[in-house]
């Protein structure tokens, strides 16, 4: 399936969208409906998608304008259509015409570009002028529609004299079978971005077993596969440029990494470090000798000046021989495992999908008995050959797919030794009896989320029962009867804020010149970011981009107080490290005891070198 998309957009801008039909915005209808448009360009400059194609139809009852470039979208060509469609809705005239928003749609469908692509058009209207379909040919438009395909969404401001165009367009949405859809103009632009269904990867195609007396048994072997759980948002990124202030020429930074030697070495210069403090940059500059990228390999330096090359039999000597599987050690009560031992991201382990009918009712007989029991297993992991072992919990869990229930596991992996510079781990022999675990207790009780039904055992939610790509409803600011699960699905709140405010300026610079002068004017982000805001790019505690009493329940006021009590707890205060005593000289000779007052101890080096 094609990855690429084609979208259309088509802008109602006659005089008929001067009116405001939003009664919660200042702006006009066609002011709303073109920064709609320039807000999907703006979104598509920052996704950089180089394969999808944007064209753009503006429509008045004397023309219809169709703009169609077979290039990446790009700054300026935002700018060609924001003057355009500024231009011809001031030309307009308030008067009928030979055209009608039913043109524009034949206009788009009939304009449909070759090659694979995803197809849509948006169009947004008040609906407020006339429809007439005398010189329209809709079987043809249908027609077309489904060949391609192409899904048509009209966005209709709540004008009151929409009501023909409204009801013309349902029933053709019903001829154009489900490839029609009509919503509301503000329920869609404040709706969630869609929810995209994703087929993930296997990780793992292996067997679950049993392990006796520490090896693999030759007993119960079920083929089982391992599938990522859980996918992070990746963090916002982007290229460097620095500009001329004279020239206004954009140079873009290069960042690269260099090893060098030094070509005169010695011990000194490891251990009396102080020594290089006084000499001039330029002596340390040409004392450098680079090294190039095809000259040096990774190695282990196990002392001050002893370091052994990590050659490829070196590697191969050091690799634990494993295979891939998973291998049950043995089984815990789900109470004494504490959350804080669960490390790294999260997998799920499914019968295999080319298993047959009885490994697949074995594999849901043991997660159900183990969720009667409340019991997790503790399982040896390898992910693939050569790999390292890893000892995780395998959680028992049931899963809800559209209206299907299914059985698996939630793979996580346990903390180690090694794992003890990230924090400070409970003991899983006094678990629940210690200060500590009350007190943390106490604190997750506070932070209880409103409207929690969720069990222990069930995993049923939205995103892993997703059957197909769709968007769901924003989270709402004052409806207490909103469901959890909605509320939670926003993105990452940073991210969310850092495109908005890209999105702000590139709309707000197309009435400039340049946009390099307009953001760099003095005081720009007061004035043309956070100005008009409430929320500003330091404010972050609203996490989940939702009101904090729609998310707690009446206890969460005392959660600040718990919070630091949890804090205290969890601290821990590093000393400096006393600098240790000068070592004695022995006095002891074969020549009896020396008594020698003045050089009983080593030199002093710092006091040596402060003069």
């Amino acid at each position: 399936m094609s990855t690429k998309e084609y979208i259309t957009l088509i802008i109602d801008a006659s005089k008929l969208m001067e009116a405001k039909s939003v009664a919660s915005q200042d702006a006009t209808d066609f002011q709303l409906a073109l920064k709609f448009a320039i807000d999907m360009l703006s979104k598509q400059l920052l996704r950089n998608r180089k394969s999808d194609r944007y064209s753009i139809l503006i429509y008045t009852p004397t023309d219809v304008q169709f703009v169609y470039y077979n290039e990446p979208v790009s700054l300026s060509r935002v700018r060609e259509f924001y003057d355009m469609a500024i231009k011809t809705h001031d030309n307009a005239v308030d008067s009928p015409g030979d055209y009608c928003i039913l043109d524009a749609l034949a206009e788009a469908l009939q304009s449909q570009i070759a090659n694979k692509f995803v197809r849509s058009i948006y169009i947004v209207t008040n609906g407020a002028g006339t429809i007439s379909d005398a010189n329209t040919d809709l079987d043809k438009l249908k027609n077309i529609a489904e060949s391609y395909p192409v899904i048509t969404n009209l966005l209709l401001l709540n004008n009151e004299h929409n009501a023909e165009t409204k009801s013309y367009f349902e029933n053709l949405a019903a001829m154009f079978d489900g490839r029609l859809r009509i919503s509301d103009f503000e329920a869609f632009t404040s709706s969630g971005p869609p929810l995209k269904l994703i087929g993930p990867r296997c990780m793992t195609d292996c067997s679950l077993s049993f392990i006796q007396g520490g090896l693999q048994g030759e007993g119960i072997h079920l083929n089982v596969q391992v599938y990522p759980a859980i996918r992070a948002q990746s963090q916002v990124s982007g290229h460097e440029f620095i500009q001329d202030p004279k020239t206004k020429d954009v140079t873009r930074v290069k960042r690269s990494t260099k090893y060098y030697i030094k070509e005169n070495t010695d011990i000194s210069d490891e251990i009396f470090v102080s020594t290089r403090v006084n000499n001039k940059s330029s002596d340390l500059e040409n004392d450098k000798e680079y090294v190039k990228d095809s000259e040096y390999m990774y190695g282990f330096k196990y002392s001050q000046r002893n370091v052994v090359a990590l050659l490829p039999e070196l590697e191969e000597a050091a690799t634990l021989e494993t295979s891939p599987g998973i291998n049950i050690m043995g089984f815990i009560d789900r109470k004494h495992l504490p959350v804080a031992y669960l490390t790294d991201e999260p997998s799920y382990v499914i019968p295999s999908v080319k298993s047959e009918a009885h490994n697949k009712v074995a594999f849901n007989s043991l997660v159900q008995a183990l969720i009667e029991l409340q019991s997790v297993s503790i399982v040896r992991y390898v992910q693939k050959e050569t790999d390292e072992v890893q000892i995780c919990c395998a959680l028992p869990q049931r899963f809800r797919v559209g209206e299907k229930w299914g059985y698996g596991f939630v793979l996580n992996r346990l903390a180690m030794k090694e794992d003890e510079k990230i924090g400070r781990f409970p003991d899983l022999e006094s678990s629940g009896q210690n200060a500590l675990d009350s007190t943390m207790e106490t604190f997750v009780s506070a932070m209880k989320l409103r409207n929690d039904a969720t069990e222990p055992d069930v995993l049923n939610n939205i995103k892993i029962g997703l059957l197909e790509s769709k968007s769901t409803a924003s989270s709402p600011r004052q409806n207490f009867n909103f469901t959890l699960e909605d509320m939670l699905l926003s993105s990452c709140p940073a991210t969310k804020r850092y495109n908005h405010y890209i999105e702000k300026i590139l709309y707000s610079s197309l009435n400039e010149a340049s946009l390099t002068d307009f953001v760099s004017q003095d005081q720009f982000i007061e004035r043309y970011l956070t100005g008009d805001e409430k929320q500003t790019l330091l404010n972050l505690g609203n996490v989940f981009d939702v009101e904090e009493n729609l998310l707690y329940t009446d206890d969460h006021k005392s959660a600040n107080s718990i919070e630091a009590t949890v804090k205290s707890v969890f601290d821990i205060n590093f000393t400096t490290q006393s600098k240790p005593s000068r070592k004695k000289r022995k006095t002891d000779t074969v020549f009896g005891m020396e008594n020698n007052d003045e050089f009983d101890e080593y030199f002093d080096i710092d006091e040596i070198l402060a003069g």
